[in-house]
C-alpha cells in the first residue's frame, strides 16, 4: 500500500513543515519521492505553515558594494544611495531613489524611478519610470554598480537521483500492512515503462491495497496538506494584495507629490510672470523639496527668481529713493538692476517718471526762486533745463527781473519813508525833552522878559542833560540878545507908525524867533508887525516909484501874508513895469550889452522868482554873461 510522500524537516521534534507547499502530488511522484520515504500516521496538529521564501537573489558583482547579496522581497526592493533603501549603494553615482524590483505573478519587474544617470540592464539603457522584465542571469547596471539576478529555483530545477532505500522497519505506523519493496519497484517501473499516470490515479492505486485506517489517516494528511495549500494560498494572495496595495499607495503618493510638484512649478512660474519673484522662489523651493533629484532642472527656475527677487529688492529702494526726492541717486540705482530679470521691464518707465518728477520738481523750484526774487540762483537752474523748457522760464525769469526792480524801488521807498518817520518821532523826542527843558525860559521870552530870560540860560545846568538840550541853551544864549535888540528896535519904531525903518528889524526878529523853535504870543505880535511894516514899506516905495525896493517889500509881505492884498497887487502892477524894463532891455541887448544887463538885473530884483519875467530876465542875463 503507497503513502503519500511527506519530507521530514531536520528537526524530528519540530511541527512538520513542506520543504515547498506550491509543489503538487504530480511534483512529488514527477521528482521520485513518492516512493519507500513516504511518512504516514502524521496528525493534522503537527503540521505548520511555511512562511514564503523568494527564490530571487540580487549579488553586487562590481562597484563598492562587490560581494553584497540580498533576497527579493515579496513587497518590492528599493535601490538607491538613500537611507532607507533595502540595497543602500555606496556609489556617488546612483540616486537617493534609483530603482526598485518586485516579483509578480508574470514575474520580476524592474522599473526606473526616474533617476538621474539611469539604469541599463544587460548594457540596454531603459526609460526612466518605465518598467521591465528581468531573467535569471541579467546584469543591472547602476552608476558603477553591477548586480546579477539570481533565480535560485531555477538554477536548482535539475532533479536528484531517487533514493531507492526503503524506510526501516519499525519507522513506521503501517508496519504490517506496508508494500514491500518488489512492489515499489514494480509500481515505478510500471509507471515509467507504461507512460506517467496522473498523480490521484496512483494514490487511489496505492490506497486500494491499505486497510481502513490507512486510508482514513492517508485522507487526512491529504485533507491536511490542501488546507495548508489553501492556508499559504490565502496567504499568499494576502502578501501579494498587501504589496499591491503598498505598490498602489507609493503610485498614488508618487502621484500626488507629482501634482503638488506641478502645481508649484506652474504657480511659481505664473508668480514670475506675474513679477512676484518672492512667492516664486517659495513654490520653486517646495517643488525641489518634494523632488531633490530634480534639483538640476529647478535650479534654473529658482536662480531666475533670486535675479528677479534681487531686481525687485532694488527696485524699491529705487522707489524710496524718488519719494525722498533723491532723484540723481534713484536713477543711480536704476543701473544696478540686472538687465537679464524680468522686473528689468520697469525700468525704464520708471526711469521716465523718476526723469519726469524731477523735472516738475526743479520747475516748481525755480519758480519759487523767481517769486522769492533769488534771481541769480533761478538764472543757472534755468540754464540746466531741457532746450524746449528754457524759453517759458526766460519770460517768466525777465517779468521777476521787472518785479525784483519795482519791489527794489518800493521797498527803498518804503525804507526812506520809515527812516524819515524814525527820524521824525526821534525830532519829536529831542523837542519835547527840549520844550520840557527851556519852557520856562520861554514863557519870559514870551512876556518879553529878556533879562529874565537871560539870567535863567545862564545859570542853565547842562551837566547830564541831553545834547540836544545842551545844544539848544547853546543857541539860545546867542540868538536872545539878536531878539531882544531887534524886537526893541523894531516895535518902537512901528508904535510910531514908522514903518519902513520897522520893517527890517521886525523881520530879523522874526527870523531870529524861527532860528529859536519857540513858539509864543510874543512871536505871532512880531509876524503880524513884520508883515504890515514890510507891506506899508512897499507902498511907501511904489509912492517913490522906487519899484526895486517895493519889489523886495512886497515879497517879504507875502512871506508873513499870502493873502495881503496891497502886496499881490503891488507885485502885480511891480510884474508890469519890469515887463517894460524886460523889453527894453531885450532892444538892448545887441547895442548895448552893459545896459541891457542894469535893465535885466533890474527886472530880477522887482519881481518874484516865480514870475515869468523874472525867467526870462534871468535867462537873458546870463546869455550875456557868456557873451552869446
Amino acid at each position: 500500500m503507497a503513502a503519500v510522500p511527506m519530507p521530514l524537516s531536520a528537526d524530528r521534534g519540530s511541527p512538520l513543515a513542506l520543504a515547498d507547499p506550491q509543489r503538487s502530488l504530480s511534483a512529488l511522484e514527477d521528482d521520485g519521492e513518492l516512493n519507500e520515504k513516504t511518512v504516514v500516521g502524521v496528525s493534522l496538529s503537527d503540521l505548520a505553515p511555511v512562511q514564503p521564501v523568494s527564490p530571487y537573489l540580487l549579488k553586487v558583482l562590481q562597484g563598492a558594494d562587490t560581494g553584497r547579496q540580498i533576497e527579493l522581497s515579496q513587497t518590492g526592493t528599493l535601490i538607491g544611495r538613500g537611507d532607507g533603501c533595502d540595497l543602500q549603494l555606496q556609489d556617488g553615482a546612483a540616486s537617493r531613489r534609483h530603482a526598485e524590483i518586485r516579483v509578480a505573478p508574470r514575474g520580476v519587474i524592474l522599473r526606473d524611478l526616474g533617476s538621474g544617470n539611469g539604469t541599463t540592464v544587460n548594457n540596454q539603457r531603459i526609460p526612466p519610470e518605465s518598467e521591465f522584465m528581468l531573467q535569471d542571469g541579467d546584469l543591472i547596471t547602476i552608476g558603477l554598480t553591477v548586480i546579477e539576478l539570481v533565480d535560485s529555483l531555477q538554477r536548482a530545477s535539475v532533479p536528484a537521483a531517487p533514493s531507492r532505500r526503503p524506510p526501516p522497519r519499525g519507522s513506521s505506523a503501517f508496519d504490517d500492512d506496508a508494500l514491500d519493496d518488489d512492489d515499489i519497484d514494480a509500481q515505478i517501473a510500471m509507471r515509467r515503462n507504461k507512460g506517467k499516470k496522473p498523480p490521484f490515479q496512483l494514490l487511489l492505486e496505492h490506497l486500494s491495497r491499505t486497510t481502513l485506517q490507512q486510508r482514513l489517516i492517508v485522507g487526512g494528511v491529504i485533507l491536511g496538506i490542501a488546507l495548508i495549500y489553501a492556508g499559504h494560498s490565502a496567504y499568499q494572495t494576502h502578501v501579494e494584495e498587501e504589496r499591491l496595495a503598498a505598490i498602489k499607495l507609493e503610485e498614488d503618493t508618487l502621484k500626488a507629490r507629482e501634482q503638488q510638484y506641478d502645481l508649484a512649478l506652474r504657480d511659481g512660474k505664473k508668480a514670475i510672470h506675474d513679477r512676484r519673484p518672492s512667492d516664486a522662489l517659495v513654490k520653486f523651493q517646495e517643488a525641489r523639496e518634494l523632488f531633490p533629484d530634480r534639483a538640476k532642472e529647478l535650479d534654473r527656475y529658482i536662480a531666475t527668481a533670486e535675479r528677479d527677487q534681487k531686481a525687485e529688492v532694488q527696485i524699491k529702494k529705487v522707489k524710496a529713493l524718488q519719494a525722498e526726492g533723491r532723484f540723481e541717486e534713484a536713477l543711480a540705482g536704476l543701473q544696478e538692476v540686472d538687465t537679464f530679470s524680468s522686473i528689468s521691464e520697469l525700468v525704464q518707465p520708471l526711469r521716465d517718471e523718476i526723469e519726469k518728477q524731477q523735472l516738475d520738481t526743479e520747475k516748481k523750484e525755480i519758480r519759487r526762486l523767481l517769486e522769492e526774487r533769488e534771481i541769480d540762483e533761478a538764472r543757472d537752474r534755468i540754464s540746466a533745463l531741457p532746450n524746449i523748457e528754457i524759453p517759458i522760464f526766460m519770460d517768466l525769469l525777465e517779468e521777476a527781473e521787472k518785479q525784483a526792480k519795482i519791489e527794489e524801488a518800493t521797498s527803498a521807498r518804503q525804507a526812506r519813508t520809515r527812516e524819515q518817520e524814525r527820524k521824525r518821532q526821534a525830532q519829536q523826542r529831542r523837542q519835547a525833552e527840549i520844550t520840557q527843558a527851556i519852557a520856562p525860559i520861554v514863557a519870559k521870552i514870551d512876556r518879553a522878559d529878556f533879562k529874565g530870560a537871560q539870567k535863567m540860560l545862564d545859570k542853565f545846568n547842562t551837566r547830564g542833560k541831553p545834547s540836544h538840550v545842551v545844544s539848544k541853551i547853546t543857541a539860545m544864549r546867542k540868538a536872545l540878545p539878536k531878539l531882544q535888540k531887534d524886537y526893541t528896535q523894531g516895535n518902537s519904531q512901528y508904535l510910531g507908525k514908522n514903518y519902513e525903518r520897522a520893517a527890517d528889524p521886525l523881520a530879523r526878529a522874526w527870523k531870529t524867533w524861527k532860528s529859536m523853535g519857540i513858539s509864543g504870543k510874543l512871536g505871532d505880535k512880531i509876524y503880524a508887525q513884520a508883515g504890515e511894516a514890510l507891506e506899508n514899506k512897499g507902498r511907501m516905495a511904489m509912492q517913490r516909484k522906487d519899484y526895486v525896493s517895493a519889489g523886495k517889500a512886497f515879497k517879504e509881505t507875502l512871506r508873513f501874508n499870502r493873502n495881503s492884498k496891497v502886496a499881490s497887487n503891488g507885485l502885480n502892477e511891480i510884474i508890469r513895469k519890469a515887463t517894460d524894463i524886460f523889453h527894453q532891455g531885450y532892444t538892448e541887448m545887441g547895442s548895448n550889452p552893459a545896459r541891457a544887463r542894469q535893465l535885466f538885473e533890474q527886472v530880477i530884483a522887482m519881481t518874484p522868482s516865480d514870475s515869468e519875467v523874472h525867467q526870462k530876465a534871468l535867462s537873458r542875463k546870463r546869455t550875456l554873461e557868456k557873451g552869446f
